[in-house]
């Protein structure tokens, strides 16, 4: 008794499941050609390679997001960053210090506050002052007022990792300005 599908060899009588039309035994096996197996080899390869490259490269990029936009600026950096190097279109080659360029700015904006730093991951930077000092200011120049700080932090310090600069109440650490480095824009919150 044959079961459905399965047929007999032509050649030799052997049972040969459905869909085989040959036997292996009386015919020989189509050999494949050397190129087609590397052309397989080489296509896995390079689709492995691919794979590598995209998922390191979607790893690194992740890292970096999360560095510059969680990390950084919440973590206090053990040292002051080092300076910019200058371009070539400063007149001067000796870089700035970014902390006594700052501190500058803060004399200059606010002759008579009392400033402290806290330098943090990625360039980015927290200055204490009184609030009062602060106010000092009249609202319609404080824009201008920390942006000239900004610059002046922002302008010797690697743009890398994105840096801002916050200005902060030295009492209660709340935010009284912001300077963002990279798109040189200013956030001052309103007050109730």
């Amino acid at each position: 008794m044959i079961n459905k599908g399965v047929r007999a060899c032509p050649d030799c009588g052997a049972l040969l499941p459905a869909g085989v039309t040959q036997c292996w035994s009386c015919h020989e096996r189509p050999a494949h050609s050397t190129s087609q197996t590397s052309q397989r080899i080489n296509s896995l390869f390079l689709s492995v390679l691919g794979i590598l490259f995209g998922t390191l490269l979607v790893i690194g990029a992740l890292t970096y997001l999360f560095y510059t936009f969680f990390y950084a600026p919440t973590h206090t950096a053990t040292t002051p960053p080092t300076a910019k190097r200058p371009s070539q279109q400063q007149t001067s080659l000796v870089p700035v210090n970014p902390e006594q360029a700052v501190l500058a700015a803060i004399s200059i904006e606010l002759p008579y506050a009392e400033s402290r730093l806290e330098f943090l991951q990625g360039a980015n930077l927290n200055i204490y002052l009184k609030r009062q000092d602060f106010e000092r200011i009249l609202f319609p120049d404080r824009s201008d007022a920390v942006t000239r700080i900004g610059k002046a932090w922002c302008d010797n310090v690697e743009g890398i990792f994105l840096p801002t600069l916050k200005i902060r109440d030295i009492r209660t650490g709340e935010q009284l300005a912001k300077y963002s480095c990279t798109t040189g824009s200013v956030s001052i919150p309103e007050r109730n």
